[in-house]
């Protein structure tokens, strides 16, 4: 371990990482692979094993994840993937006694329900939770390049995002001008079939 220096000649002090222990997560069905890459890789390196625990409205992305877990070698038990109903499976899981710490991305009510189902066991928890954004688009500001920016933040994943842009706030001098530019921008993206390479959104 780590010695810290201290003003006391006849104490030493000593830190220690150790691993944690079980690590579950709870991933929403919106970003699930760039999700559990977030809390896999932080449970990975501190030595942790990790249960992740996959959105019932589409466990697929993780269920082929766990094939690459598979082939990439992982020993059995270090990487977990578990598909289920919320209510029962997702409860079991952050309830369970051997689980040290909870990561959860989603949203405020089932994150109330992660609180009160760790709360026996006084597991770590870390909650990342929506928010608003918003975007101020000063009159000095490349309006082309804020109109892209705002577009991007906004329909990007087709705005099923926590961090998708909510409020625009402009500034009033240039208000209809960069509302043209926004409306021709936004009106310019290629709705359609999501298998179709062409589809911008869909």
């Amino acid at each position: 371990g780590a010695h810290v220096p201290i003003d006391k000649p006849d104490l030493d002090v000593t830190i220690r990482r150790e691993p944690i222990g079980v690590v579950a997560a709870v991933v929403p069905w919106n970003s699930q692979l760039f999700l559990s890459a977030v809390k896999l890789g932080p449970a990975l390196a501190a030595g942790c094993t990790i249960v992740l625990k996959a959105s019932e409205d589409g466990p697929g992305p993780l269920l082929a994840f766990a094939e690459l877990v598979h082939e990439a070698g992982f020993p059995p038990g270090v990487v977990n993937i578990l598909t289920g109903l919320g209510h029962d499976c997702g409860r079991r899981l952050t309830s369970h006694p051997l689980v040290s710490r909870v990561a959860f991305t989603g949203g405020p009510s089932t994150a109330r329900a992660i609180v009160r189902n760790t709360a026996e066991n006084l597991a770590y928890t870390t909650l990342e939770l929506g928010g608003k954004s918003p975007v101020v688009v000063f009159a000095d500001a490349d309006l082309d390049s804020a109109a892209n920016a705002v577009v991007a933040g906004i329909f990007a994943a087709t705005g099923q995002s926590c961090v998708a842009g909510s409020r625009l706030l402009v500034e009033r001098s240039v208000k209809d001008e960069f509302l043209a530019r926004l409306k021709r921008k936004a009106e310019a993206i290629r709705i359609g079939d999501p298998q179709d390479p062409a589809t911008e959104m869909g």
